[in-house]
């Protein structure tokens, strides 16, 4: 019978001869995969041409996909360029919000044809506005036949173009922020303001500084 430590020897000489067995092993699986970033090699070890690859594509951090403009239905009734009732599925071209939640601060805009974007409040109608073809999915500024805002203080909707809105008030908006409620009338709008609180500012006013100081949404890529 073995001596133990002869039979100590053997067993590590075998524990060593295992190890050695399975690193040989994972180093041939090694060789064999493919992992991102890395180009195969070919059974004499220079890269296999056939099966290259170049390092994946660095997809963007924060992508936004635009939400479609929806076809006017001749079955509705309404004039093509008339506004039209928020459907309550509906969302923002800009900020992916849905107008119908809070029908005070709607607007939408109406293209020739007849399609229609709706906007969540007029924040984000002239934030449109200004970048039509980033959030519009090919339209342009051209093809725009008609801009709504609703009067904050009836509900009825009102050319955009000639509402005065109050920036600066106490009113949180959709997007919980100042969002430029809409009036029909000057007066209105100061009224509102004695109230609330902020300036009333026509619409022609309303530039790209304004908008940008308005801006609290995370950066997208459209």
């Amino acid at each position: 019978m073995p001596a133990p430590a002869a039979r100590g020897s053997a067993r590590r000489r075998w524990l060593i001869a295992a190890a050695a067995g399975s690193v040989a092993a994972a180093a041939a699986l090694l060789g064999r995969m493919h992992l991102p970033g890395m180009q195969p090699r070919s059974p004499s070890g220079s890269p296999a041409g056939s099966l290259s690859r170049s390092p994946p594509a660095q997809l963007p951090a924060e992508l936004c996909v635009v939400a479609p403009a929806l076809p006017y239905d001749p079955a509705s009734g309404l004039p093509p360029h008339a506004p039209r009732p928020v459907p309550a599925d509906a969302r923002c071209p800009v900020c992916g919000m849905y107008p119908a939640r809070d029908l005070r601060w709607a607007a939408q805009v109406i293209y020739a044809d007849g399609a229609v974007h709706f906007f969540d409040s007029p924040l984000t109608l002239h934030q449109f506005l200004r970048d039509v073809e980033l959030y519009s999915g090919g339209r342009s500024a051209a093809d725009i036949a008609a801009r709504w805002v609703t009067d904050f203080e009836t509900g009825a909707w009102i050319d955009a173009g000639l509402a005065f809105h109050v920036h600066g008030s106490d009113a949180p908006g959709p997007m919980r922020a100042g969002n430029l409620p809409a009036f029909a009338s000057q007066a209105a709008a100061r009224r509102f303001a004695q109230v609330h609180g902020g300036r009333v500012v026509p619409a022609a006013a309303i530039d790209r500084a304004l908008l940008q100081a308005l801006d609290s949404r995370s950066r997208h890529v459209h």
